[in-house]
């Protein structure tokens, strides 16, 4: 190895091997949970689910952005909201703000499922299932999805299921996606 190549690579192992060092007394990151936040698809305790009308429809409206689909992919919404507890009876979620929310996501890739107009046929695709909004604070809120993967529409088979757990705060008067994780089991 030419003796300048050599002396480069002393320095970065060197740079290195003193940034891993100088990180190792670093503070470790901030969560951008609050304390006490669960991980449960479940409504808690300390939850209230008192959220305005329009907060609400925006709130939905960010976390279904999520689940956007790609290339010839739809997403079929649930009519029913996940349960709040467990063994907790199903709950429809307003038809009227379903309707709303398909709209702004776009009609051609997000329906309602089971619903009128049908859906256009995608080769694959998956449905969501959403729950209350949990709020946590004045500008937080918790919310679970429930998404199942199909190989095609309405397949019997599933590719994919798996709910994960929204943390949505409020930021110069508009809801964001703060942090998102795999809910507890």
């Amino acid at each position: 190895m030419p003796r300048s190549h050599s002396f480069i690579l002393r320095q970065a192992v060197w740079a290195a091997l003193v940034g891993g060092l100088a990180g190792c007394h670093s503070a470790p990151p901030s969560s951008p949970y609050p304390t006490g936040y669960s991980l449960s698809p479940y409504r808690q305790p300390a939850e209230t689910a008192a959220v305005s009308p329009a907060d609400r429809e925006a709130i939905y409206h960010i976390v279904l952005q999520f689940y956007r689909p790609t290339h010839e992919q739809v997403r079929w919404i649930d009519q029913e909201a996940l349960p709040t507890a467990p063994g907790d009876s199903v709950r429809a979620i307003d038809p009227a703000l379903i309707a709303r929310l398909v709209q702004s996501l776009g009609s051609s890739r997000y329906c309602i499922q089971g619903g009128v107009p049908a859906c256009p046929l995608h080769p694959t695709g998956g449905s969501l299932r959403v729950s209350e909004i949990y709020g946590l604070n004045h500008g937080q809120v918790r919310l679970a999805v429930h998404f199942t993967g199909y190989a095609g529409p309405y397949a019997s088979g599933s590719a994919y299921a798996g709910t994960e757990v929204f943390l949505v705060e409020r930021e110069n008067d508009q809801w964001r996606i703060a942090a998102h994780a795999p809910a507890a089991t």
